[in-house]
């Protein structure tokens, strides 16, 4: 029997294979295997009834490595979902996207967006790439420098490095070109041929694949004011070859991020402000970021994470419990400069730190920003400080542009660290206790923690004490939420538990 090759890592994605032999129902040479697929110790591809005891798959991997090759510029380069949906992770994709539908959009546009999703699926579900057999979904997609994994029997996606992802991946296509050398069937001929040239087209692709872009919309946003072309992997800063270690840069990104968010001319304003910023070194803030990482504990939930580096965060800058932050002066500190630009669109802010540029953040001062109030501002700032600290290495290597496509785990992990580094959850039930009315121990919140109502009424409700609201407290809360005047950062928080 011939030996079994584990390919990957037990806690994030393993292929298990080993070889068959030629037989009357293994055709030779299309790369008959056992195989047996986990994530994070869970089977997701097997045989027999249940995970718990599976047994591998026995078919042919020739059409696998085809398809493999084929999405391979996808695996590598892109990011995010290609309309504007952020579900928690890519099995709530289809639910998201109904839920869009559902909104007065055209019978035309939602086929249309069908057909995107359908492509998506195709470019990122790896169990499309198997031919003739029904296994469960397996998403692999990219994530800044995390990949997210997701298959049905999982409750939620798991994280793994991407490059390590990626890694697992070539070693899998390796494998079954090697079973397939000297193969004679033409199957087998045509796989190993597009799987030798799978990085042929990543440079010509690059540009469009990282920011979603298509060819006309990236020339409007290149082209200079007479109208000439301008190539765009010159105005994006595509220098270096494109391969499995590729990471793109600071303009990249933001383009990404910022897709279908503004009109093309706001786009282009904003991305060429950003190509004027520079480097700046801020070895406080490097020094904190190394700490952080260890805060963070992968396996907690993204609002969990932002309540530990929001505590932790003032332990190390050694401000009491009832103290008031001011995110600016801590900026001003750690030597990040913040400084504004007037968009008409949904950015509040864009925080930039790649190889080339930054620390920076940028803010929109228009008055339809959540930035453009007093309160916003420092709220916008302190969810951008979360970003520095912990997303530089993680899910945002570069960049993130608040309202734009961001991670939706990155972004609820800022959401909670905002509002618990602006008002300790512990600081909103110890002020609440000490007065029987409600409204007025909010209040007070509101004027000394210079916050939003929102932000006061979801830290007493998330608090050990919005346990025990009765009804009548808890109406007079909303009553008071509802009363204030509203502001743009009301709308858009979403700080949850």
């Amino acid at each position: 029997m011939a030996e079994t090759v584990r390919l990957g890592d037990l806690r994030g994605l393993l292929f298990q294979l080993a070889p068959l032999p030629p037989s009357s129902r293994h055709e030779p040479g299309l790369a008959w295997a056992d195989v047996s697929v986990s994530l994070a110790g869970r089977a997701v591809w097997f045989t027999g009834h249940s995970p718990e005891q599976p047994g591998p798959l026995q078919w042919p991997m020739v059409d696998f490595l085809h398809g493999m090759a084929r999405v391979w510029p996808w695996l590598l380069l892109e990011e995010g979902y290609p309309i504007p949906v952020m579900p928690e992770h890519p099995g709530m994709l289809w639910q998201e996207a109904e839920r869009r539908w559902e909104d007065n959009m055209s019978a035309a546009s939602i086929e249309q967006e069908e057909g995107i999703l359908y492509d998506f699926r195709q470019r990122h579900d790896l169990s499309l790439l198997l031919r003739g057999v029904q296994v469960p979904p397996l998403w692999v997609l990219r994530e800044g420098l995390d990949c997210l994994l997701w298959s049905p029997s999982l409750s939620d996606a798991v994280r793994a490095p991407h490059r390590s992802v990626i890694a697992t991946l070539t070693a899998l296509g390796d494998w079954i070109a090697e079973r397939l050398s000297g193969s004679g069937h033409p199957r087998g001929v045509l796989a190993s041929q597009r799987w030798s040239n799978r990085g042929a087209p990543l440079r010509s692709m690059a540009v469009e694949l990282i920011t979603g872009l298509s060819t006309a919309e990236l020339h409007r946003i290149t082209d200079d004011a007479s109208g000439d072309h301008r190539n765009p992997a010159e105005f994006f800063e595509v220098h270096e070859a494109i391969d499995e270690q590729y990471q793109p840069g600071e303009m990249l990104m933001a383009a990404r991020m910022t897709r279908g968010c503004l009109s093309w001319a706001n786009q282009r304003r904003l991305l060429e402000h950003i190509r004027q910023v520079t480097h700046t070194e801020t070895p406080d803030l490097d020094h904190l970021s190394q700490e952080a990482q260890a805060i963070a504990r992968d396996v907690d939930p993204p609002w969990q994470q932002g309540y530990d580096l929001a505590g932790w965060l003032r332990g190390s800058l050694a401000s009491g419990l009832e103290q008031p932050i001011d995110p600016g002066a801590i900026l001003a500190r750690w030597g990040v400069p913040v400084e504004s630009i007037e968009i008409d669109g949904d950015i509040d802010a864009a925080a930039i730190w790649g190889k080339a540029r930054g620390p920076r953040i940028i803010l929109n001062r228009h008055a339809r920003s959540r930035a453009s109030t007093l309160n916003g501002r420092r709220t916008t700032l302190a969810h951008e400080i979360c970003h520095l600290l912990i997303d530089r290495g993680r899910a945002l290597p570069v960049a993130e542009v608040l309202g734009g496509h961001v991670s939706r785990f990155a972004e609820k992990r800022a959401n909670a660290f905002a509002a618990e580094l602006l008002l300790p959850r512990r600081v909103a039930a110890q002020a609440c206790r000490g007065l029987a009315d409600l409204a007025t121990a909010a209040s007070r919140l509101e004027s000394d923690y210079q916050v939003s109502r929102e932000l006061v009424y979801r830290q007493i409700q998330n608090s050990p004490f919005g346990e025990s609201i009765g009804e009548f407290d808890r109406r007079r809360l909303e009553d008071w939420r509802l009363s204030g005047q509203p502001r743009p950062d009301d709308d858009r928080l979403g700080f949850q538990a």
